[in-house]
């Protein structure tokens, strides 16, 4: 699937941002970003 596969990155990048601000805002380690890079 070559839309698959351009669209996991994105969609990983995407979380790995969300997760990362809205972790440290809540004062908590972005675990699971950094276990999907």
């Amino acid at each position: 699937m070559p839309a698959f596969e351009v669209f996991l990155p994105g969609l990983l990048n995407f979380r790995h941002f969300a997760f990362a601000t809205f972790g440290m805002s809540r004062g908590e380690k972005p675990v699971l970003p950094l276990r999907l890079m």
